[in-house]
């Protein structure tokens, strides 16, 4: 298994416990999303991964219960909203989008369609982290988990649609740890 790629931003919802809303909302990505699931040869994809659009995924049981909500949909992609923050992860490993451009391209389509659906201003992407995914799932706000990212990971930087060659580079040995910042 490898890092997946991560994506967080503040959402504008009236309601973030709406789940027909925002099972319309997403509904909406579904072409940049079904892209990203068009990308991956059949060889690599689950044979349980088979939707072609989002499910709204039931709450975690107790005593796991968290103030979140949870979907998926194709691709994979896999989105959690609190009340201010909606979290994104995709089936894409993080060293794959700093060196394979088509991957890069269609996973960046598909994060501004969702992210634009829920009216955000700005994202971050990152590998996976549990500290950050914890301070989301506690109800943490986005300063709160984006403080959490810089500690982490330093200064984020401007997410670019092109590959970095010299990034790509070092992909060939290790993950790469750092974060991007996209302002909407």
């Amino acid at each position: 298994m490898g890092t997946r790629i991560n994506v967080l931003f503040p959402h504008q919802l009236a309601d973030w416990s709406n789940r027909e809303m925002i099972m319309d909302l997403l509904n909406d990505t579904l072409p940049s999303v079904l892209n990203v699931e068009a990308y991956w040869p059949e060889k690599e994809t689950a044979k349980t991964i088979e939707s072609k659009t989002w499910v709204a995924r039931p709450p975690h049981p107790y005593p796991f219960t968290r103030d979140f909500d949870r979907y998926s949909g194709p691709g994979p992609l896999f989105v959690s909203v609190n009340p201010s923050v909606a979290h994104l992860r995709t089936g894409g490993r993080w060293r794959g989008f700093l060196s394979i451009q088509q991957l890069r391209s269609v996973h960046i389509s598909a994060f501004l369609s969702i992210a634009n659906a829920f009216a955000a201003p700005t994202m971050r992407l990152y590998p996976d982290n549990d500290l950050i995914f914890d301070k989301f799932a506690e109800g943490g706000d986005f300063d709160a988990c984006s403080s959490i990212l810089d500690q982490i990971y330093d200064t984020p930087i401007p997410l670019e649609e092109n590959i970095d060659p010299v990034l790509a580079v070092e992909t060939d040995t290790g993950c790469p740890t750092l974060q991007y910042i996209y302002t909407l």
